[in-house]
């Protein structure tokens, strides 16, 4: 096999994982470099048009993603009560990702929880509750939204709220995950792991 024709698998391998991703902003980044390599190809190959079309393409991917870079987003929070029936039609539509993230969760198990629904520019991105436990507030769902997986929603809210959760006398927010997808999203937003469970001090 030569190694341009590796070359065209390679371009139409990057562009197919793209179009898998639910992230915009993977899904541009992949797709980019899905079209650079397909553009490469072409003008190699002599193949003009596949050259200038996926040329093109690199272009637009650019342009979006520095709309995506520059635009700022509005986030924002409600307190619900556990009863919210908006609370309910958020995660009962994400049964099968709850599920996956925390299995065994359900709505009618709910006490004296705290619970929180995440917007990003107006749209629902997710919903965080809390268990109060003495002094700790335990993470019973910490849930985003597959597209907006990408920002820090939680963290968030915590940040946001910090003053008055400390007022009520509240000290750290605790998790137990086994999932590595969550773990690694608790490390970015500062949550330390200590003896198997993750932590983060108010």
């Amino acid at each position: 096999m030569e190694y341009l024709e590796i070359l065209g698998y390679m371009a139409s391998l990057v562009v197919l994982v793209s179009l898998l991703m639910a992230s915009i902003k993977r899904l541009r980044w992949i797709n980019l470099g899905g079209a650079l390599l397909f553009g490469i190809y072409g003008f190699m190959i002599g193949s003009l048009p596949t050259g200038i079309m996926n040329l093109g393409i690199v272009l637009i991917d650019a342009y979006y993603l520095y709309i995506i870079y520059s635009q700022k987003d509005y986030f924002t929070y409600l307190i619900v009560p556990k009863e919210s029936r908006y609370l309910r039609k958020l995660l009962k539509t994400q049964t099968e990702e709850v599920e996956r993230f925390f299995p065994g969760f359900k709505f009618n198990e709910l006490t004296d929880h705290l619970c929180f629904i995440s917007l990003r520019n107006l749209n629902a991105a997710g919903a965080l509750i809390l268990k109060p436990k003495g002094e700790e507030l335990e993470v019973t769902i910490d849930f985003a939204l597959k597209q907006f997986r990408d920002f820090k929603t939680t963290f968030f809210i915590i940040d946001r709220e910090r003053e008055n959760l400390r007022n009520e006398g509240y000290k750290r927010v605790v998790i137990h995950t086994t999932n590595k997808k969550h773990i690694n999203y608790l490390k970015k937003v500062n949550f330390k792991l200590n003896d198997g469970v993750f932590s983060y001090e108010l």
